[in-house]
């Protein structure tokens, strides 16, 4: 029998394993990658659109056009009001044309993208080429993802029959689900843009290099085509992502390792290294040239110019400070579980509790320990490696960590702020030795419990990623699909009814403007406190109510001081098809509601009789939303 001290003999049915184990991921991965193209199609137009029905206007395809013409620059050069301004930078001077040029990067007279070329050069260029038109920027994303998954559970499959070839299948399928759901990539299919297309590829070139250099350079004989084709791979990835380049510490792990397994001579270490190394190098030097075409430096690619909400030539960078806060968002900061649907919402808030310099600026971000707690694996897996005679497979797993704690540490000193689709730079580097932990804990003692245990933070973890993708940044299921967001809330509001029947009283789920684009779910956050006013905009609030029964929106709403001459009232419209009106007056009001076991949708606005009342007049005040049991 095989076994894992013995990684390079063969088993006599071991081919026939690997197939059946390997078609018994097929359904997931087929599930998994569904569950991709669903999420990335965010569109209001025909995301699969080609031809003349897909021209959509991003930067992207923007480069495209110019690579194709000859061009390192857009083509598109901004207007002279713009070029003329003092400061162009200056976002109060460059207010006007913001929109247009957010994000682009702005230097001597031209517009470039700071975003790396790979997607261009391995995606959107061929497509063009096949005279398809442009590429929708979301099937790019959708395109990434999906073969960054297939290479990084195929990687997965190689380490497990190399060093673990005694694992059980169902387990197996555990950690395949978790590469799929718990690697951000859901996350950033939620709003497939511009930023997620460098990301995704990077993700995908990261996942497909790992695979090749595993499959070629762990077995003999050596697959030399994998080998470079793995380098070559590498390098693209940082193509997508700078922070990346910590990833060509593989290359050179993986020749030592070749060189101290194999003893070669002098020559076939120097072709070793040439395939290891020469296109990972070429791919630097190439990017090292462009970048110096552009700004005349091989290390500028264009983030310093970067037009936006911030004047970014003054936004301090590589700066120690930020590492201690920037590791909070990015490794401890915890989800926020609420009532409202998908239950799940990422900080902030709550923000990093001690002071943060003045520049500093966070977006949503979930910490990894928090978000995926099965990452919390790796740490006795490799001790436990030590004491079974797997010290290749610790190397391989030290290997990797390595490089994910390098790339994390890199993005907290880069830049003054965190967001949540930077983690799936470094999300997988931590996940993969993780669940390959997992497995390895799972064979020793107390084998059922460790393996039951870590099933079930992995279910957790695949919670949260599904969870998160349906909110993304923006909310964009509701927004733009909001049919098969209400049928998914109405599906699981059993849950946040459980819970309310256990607190004994209705909660208010969450309060927003209807059918607006909201940040996130951060509208579930303190709904008690909040302080907010009404006008003739409508506002839902989603209550989840333990049973039937009559209750009132505690008596905060009053009349507000730019509410006119005129009667003043709330229009209340009850998912069950009720309405009603409630005057409202200067002295605190109740607003009854009939509510009804699970989730309740209250559309209000308010009127005071002017017909063309601005939208953004203030006429009802709010101080606090609270449920009172009506007497």
């Amino acid at each position: 029998m095989r076994t894992a001290l013995d990684p390079d003999d063969e088993p006599e049915d071991g081919g026939q394993h690997r197939r059946r184990r390997f078609l018994a991921l097929v359904p997931i991965q087929f599930v998994a990658l569904l569950f991709y193209v669903w999420t990335g199609t965010t569109e209001k137009v025909n995301p699969y659109a080609t031809g003349s029905l897909a021209k959509l206007p991003d930067a992207y395809n923007s480069l495209t056009n110019a690579f194709l013409k000859g061009h390192l620059s857009l083509l598109d050069r901004p207007p002279v009001g713009f070029t003329s301004l003092k400061d162009p930078y200056d976002p109060a001077q460059n207010a006007f044309w913001s929109g247009l040029y957010h994000d682009l990067a702005y230097y001597k007279g031209r517009l470039y993208l700071s975003w790396g070329p790979t997607p261009v050069v391995t995606l959107l260029m061929p497509w063009r080429l096949l005279h398809h038109g442009s590429l929708p920027v979301n099937v790019g994303v959708v395109i990434y993802c999906c073969v960054g998954l297939v290479a990084c559970v195929a990687l997965l499959c190689v380490l497990v029959d190399r060093y673990l070839p005694n694992t059980k299948t169902w387990q197996l399928a555990f950690a395949t689900a978790a590469l799929a759901l718990c690697n951000v990539a859901p996350f950033l299919l939620r709003r497939p843009d511009v930023y997620e297309l460098a990301i995704s590829s990077a993700y995908c070139f990261t996942m497909l290099g790992g695979y090749l250099l595993a499959s070629g350079g762990l077995v003999r004989p050596l697959r030399r085509w994998r080998l470079a084709a793995g380098s070559l791979s590498i390098g693209l990835a940082i193509g997508g992502r700078p922070d990346l380049i910590f990833e060509g510490l593989f290359l050179v792990a993986l020749l030592v390792y070749l060189v101290r397994r194999d003893h070669p001579g002098r020559t076939a270490t120097y072709r070793c290294a040439g395939l290891l190394l020469g296109p990972f190098s070429v791919i630097l030097v190439l990017l090292a040239l462009y970048n110096y075409g552009r700004f005349g430096s091989p290390l500028q690619n264009g983030a310093t110019y970067a037009l936006g909400a911030v004047e970014m030539t003054k936004v301090p960078m590589y700066q120690a400070k930020t590492l201690v806060p920037n590791l909070y968002y990015y490794v401890v900061a915890p989800v926020r579980w609420t009532y409202a649907f998908p239950y799940i919402a990422l900080p902030p808030p709550p923000a990093y509790p001690w002071p943060v310099a003045s520049f500093y600026h966070g977006e949503m971000t979930g910490g990894l320990l928090t978000t995926t707690p099965i990452i919390l694996a790796s740490i006795p897996a490799i001790a436990l490696f030590a004491r079974r005679g797997l010290r290749e497979l610790r190397r391989v797993l030290l290997a990797i960590l390595g490089v994910g704690v390098l790339t994390l540490l890199f993005l907290t000193v880069v830049l003054p702020g965190t967001t949540m689709r930077y983690e799936t730079d470094d999300a997988t580097f931590f996940l993969l030795p993780a669940l390959i932990g997992w497995l390895a804990l799972s064979s020793g003692r107390g084998r059922r419990v460790i393996a039951i245990l870590g099933a079930a933070v992995i279910l957790y973890g695949c919670f949260i990623g599904t969870a998160i993708s349906f909110s993304g940044y923006f909310d964009g299921l509701r927004t733009e699909h909001p049919g098969s967001y209400w049928a998914l809330a109405r599906l699981t509001s059993p849950l946040p009814t459980v819970a309310a029947m256990i607190a004994g009283h209705p909660v208010v789920a969450r309060a927003f403007p209807a059918g607006a684009t909201t940040n996130g779910t951060e509208d579930t956050y303190q709904l008690d406190k909040d302080q907010f006013g009404i006008g003739v905009a409508r506002v839902e609030l989603d209550i989840i109510s333990p049973s039937n029964g009559h209750w009132s929106l505690a008596p905060t709403f009053s009349r507000s001081d730019d509410a006119g001459s005129h009667r003043v009232s709330i229009a209340v419209e009850l998912d069950d098809g009720s309405a009603y009106q409630v005057e409202v007056n200067r002295t605190p009001t109740a607003i009854p509601l009939m509510l009804h076991r699970g989730l309740n949708r209250v559309e209000m606005h308010a009127t005071n009789g002017k017909p063309h009342q601005i939208p953004t007049t203030v006429l009802v005040s709010v101080q606090g939303l609270r449920l009172v049991k009506s007497r």
